[in-house]
C-alpha cells in the first residue's frame, strides 16, 4: 500500500526543536543572564512545578508526534503506540544525558522523573485521541 509522502514541514521542525530542548540540559543556558536564571528558577522552584513542566514537555511531544504520524498512517491505533514509544525513548535519553551517561548513578529521582515523563506521554496521546473522537462524532 502506498502511503502519501509528507515533506518536512513546520510541525516536523517544531518537534526537532522540542526534542533538542528536552535533551540538552537547559540549566546551563538558563545561567547566561540573571533574567534567564530567574525564569528557570521560577519554573522549577517547587516539586509541583517540576512535575508540571515534565508532564507538559512530554504531553506536547507525544501529541505532536501523533499529529505528524496521523497524516501518513492509515489508522489512529497504528500511531498511538509508536508515538508513545518514541516519546518514552526521548525521556530515557534525557535522563541518560542528565546522568552524564553513567547508569550506575540512577536514583529514585531519575525513576520519578521518567515516570512523570511517561505519564505526560500518555496524557498527550489520550488528548489527541479524545480530540480525534470528538471531531469524528461532530461530523
Amino acid at each position: 500500500m502506498n502511503r502519501p509522502h509528507r515533506k518536512f514541514g513546520k510541525l516536523h521542525l517544531l518537534v526537532v526543536l522540542w526534542i533538542a530542548g528536552i535533551l540538552f540540559p537547559m540549566f546551563g543556558f538558563s545561567r547566561l543572564t540573571p533574567q534567564s536564571a530567574a525564569v528557570f528558577d521560577w519554573l522549577f522552584k517547587t516539586p509541583a512545578a517540576h512535575v508540571l513542566m515534565h508532564l507538559l514537555l512530554y504531553a506536547v511531544l507525544s501529541a505532536m508526534l501523533m499529529s505528524i504520524m496521523q497524516k501518513t498512517a492509515s489508522g489512529f491505533q497504528k500511531v498511538t503506540l509508536p508515538a508513545f514509544l518514541l516519546t518514552t525513548v526521548v525521556a530515557i535519553a534525557q535522563e541518560f544525558i542528565q546522568l552524564g551517561g553513567q547508569l550506575q548513578r540512577v536514583s529514585t529521582d531519575e525513576w520519578f522523573d521518567w515516570t512523570i515523563d511517561v505519564l505526560g506521554a500518555l496524557i498527550g496521546c489520550m488528548a489527541i485521541g479524545c480530540l480525534r473522537a470528538r471531531t469524528k462524532t461532530s461530523t
